[in-house]
């Protein structure tokens, strides 16, 4: 399993940052991205805020992509984009699943607060 270091980052995404002209304007890049898979959580639209999120349910999984190689400034600036120091969603770590290199990593992942 590949792991988290303090140099990169992976980012297991679901919702707006699975596009790739988003990822683009955000941190002018677009990243290796890979098909996955987490259990554990499911995906849900919060009608409260007005998007996808996420929380623990054992029984699910959501599939979505696996951001490789993200800096620690491309994280701050995805945090920030997901609202972290608003309170709207927290970053946890996950074990995300790869379906094209069929392999384990361990990401980031923001969930409902």
């Amino acid at each position: 399993m590949s792991g988290i270091s303090s140099d990169v980052f992976n980012v297991f995404v679901y919702g707006t940052l699975m596009d790739r002209a988003r990822l683009n304007s955000l941190i002018k890049r677009i990243p290796e991205m890979h098909p996955a898979k987490v259990s554990g959580y499911r995906q849900f639209y919060d009608e409260s805020v007005g998007y996808q999120n996420a929380e623990r349910d054992e029984g699910s999984s959501i599939r979505g992509v696996l951001l490789s190689g993200i800096t620690a400034q491309e994280l701050r600036t995805l945090d920030h984009y997901e609202g972290i120091g608003e309170g709207l969603y927290r970053r946890v770590k996950v074990r995300a699943f790869t379906l094209d290199k069929k392999s384990w990593a361990e990401a980031f992942m923001y969930v409902k607060n």
